[in-house]
């Protein structure tokens, strides 16, 4: 320590004073060398770029695992690991060699595990001007490092997230201006990231589409504390001004102190989806104005016989309406069909099987009985499980009535055919009788006919024989 203006001889009271103060420093330097929680160490310089260590604080100790005498009056090759030697000593001539204080990061391997240090060396200079020691800290950076490597590692991954991803990523400042967008972008509107980067949202939508989701996003940014995410579907326009379908899901982007800085989200292609709804649409319609328009009677049970659909014809085939019809299969079935409805539907409900035509008689509402005939077949799941069954009715009535008109008109046919046989049959008799009258009489006639013209020839040989005699 130099003692600016002291003269010896003149103040015996200063050099006391200095004297006390150079004392209570050194007795309470080791104890804040030693309470640092800095990595602190003292080396003095050899021959032959050789550093050996002079002193070290606990914290030196507490990092590393050493003890005191496994450093102090140790070259720093019997100290320090072989892999760091050639880094550190050439940092260690440079602060000689430069006459500077040298910062470096380094890592180094020691019994309590990899220490990453941000190294700082000074060079210490007797009066000629040379290099006789060095003191150095290290402030320890682990846990500093730990997290960049975090850090690195999930920056690694949302690129990898980012790039295979499906769907577009994308970041928004809080003017709705990209700040980034993941390589989807390309696949969905037709536009590289970077010719997206620095544009404003409002530039790649409809005015229309664009206020929808201006007031969402702008209300989202307004209450971010309480409102962190939405979404929505809209249409976006691509590269070639055509809309594309899309659906939106955006997140409130905070720094690490909890101000928002922005928004980010995703942007997923929903055009085949829209497509696959659209023709579902269709599909229903046209399914709603068959059933609707449709003569039969629709209706969808579930696996317990419940009745989940009915089409809206319902009444005029039953006379009861579609709230009414809701609940139990067939309760309307006529007394007389109704064991035999009972067993038919037990075995499609037991065994997973349909049936074609089963006509039966029913109670219609305020009219009395009617003849219907209905078919149903099995509703299965993926996996092939029974779900219920599809049961479709037609009214009869007419055909059934139609058939008995029928039957009765077969029936009087039958009777008249038969008593015209009969007729026929006695007419018939009496012909033959007739004929085998006029059959006989024509013989005997011929045999008359015969006898007459026997008698005839025999009179006349009488006649020649009595001329002879004559």
């Amino acid at each position: 320590m130099k003692l600016k203006g002291f003269k010896f001889g003149k103040d015996k009271e200063l050099l006391k004073k200095h004297t006390e103060e150079l004392e209570l420093t050194e007795k309470y330097l080791p104890v804040i060398y030693d309470t640092l929680s800095e990595v602190i160490f003292l080396l003095a310089v050899e021959s032959d770029d050789r550093f050996r260590f002079v002193s070290v604080n606990q914290a030196f100790l507490a990092v590393t695992g050493l003890t005191m005498e496994q450093v102090v009056g140790k070259r720093i090759e019997e100290v320090l690991p072989k892999t760091a030697l050639v880094l550190v000593i050439g940092k260690y001539k440079e602060a000689i060699n430069e006459n500077k204080t040298v910062f470096w990061d380094q890592v180094f391997a020691y019994p309590t595990g990899e220490l990453a240090g941000a190294v700082t060396v000074t060079p210490v200079l007797n009066a000629q001007g040379l290099c006789t020691h060095l003191v150095g800290s290290i402030h320890n950076i682990t846990k500093r490092k730990q997290m960049d490597e975090a850090l690195l590692k999930s920056e690694e991954k949302f690129r990898l997230l980012a790039e295979n991803s499906v769907d577009c990523i994308w970041m928004l400042d809080k003017k709705l201006r990209f700040t980034y967008l993941s390589p989807s972008a390309e696949r969905i509107l037709g536009f590289k990231p970077e010719q997206l980067v620095g544009t404003r949202l409002s530039s790649h939508f409809k005015k229309k589409e664009f206020l929808k989701f201006g007031v969402l996003a702008a209300n989202l940014i307004k209450n971010y504390k309480d409102f962190t995410h939405l979404t929505f579907e809209t249409k976006m326009l691509n590269s070639k001004k055509d809309e594309v379908d899309i659906e939106i899901t955006s997140r409130v982007l905070l720094n690490s102190k909890g101000k928002l800085i922005g928004l980010h989200g995703l942007t997923r292609d929903i055009s085949e989806r829209k497509l696959a709804e659209k023709a579902m649409q269709e599909s229903e319609e046209r399914f709603r104005t068959i059933v609707e328009t449709a003569p039969s009677l629709l209706m969808i049970t579930d696996a317990k016989g419940n009745n989940l659909y009915v089409s809206p014809n319902c009444e005029e085939i039953t006379g009861y309406t579609q709230e009414e019809l809701q609940g139990e299969l067939l309760w309307w079935v006529h007394e007389d069909d109704a064991q035999r409805a009972k067993e038919l539907f037990a075995h499609t409900f037991r065994n997973g099987v349909g049936y074609k035509n089963f006509e039966y008689k029913i109670v219609k509402k305020n009219e009395g009985m009617r003849h219907v005939s209905s078919s149903w077949e099995p509703l299965k799941d993926e996996e092939g499980e029974f779900e219920g069954i599809v049961f479709q009715t037609i009214d009869i009535t007419e055909r059934k009535q139609a058939e008995e008109a029928l039957q009765k008109l077969n029936e009087k046919l039958e009777h008249r055919v038969h008593d015209r046989t009969v007729e026929l049959e006695k007419k018939n008799a009496e012909l033959e009788r007739m004929n085998k009258l006029f059959i006989g009489r024509e013989i005997r006639m011929a045999e008359l006919k015969k006898q007459i013209a026997e008698l005839e020839k025999d009179d006349e040989a009488d006649k020649k024989a009595g001329d002879k005699t004559t």
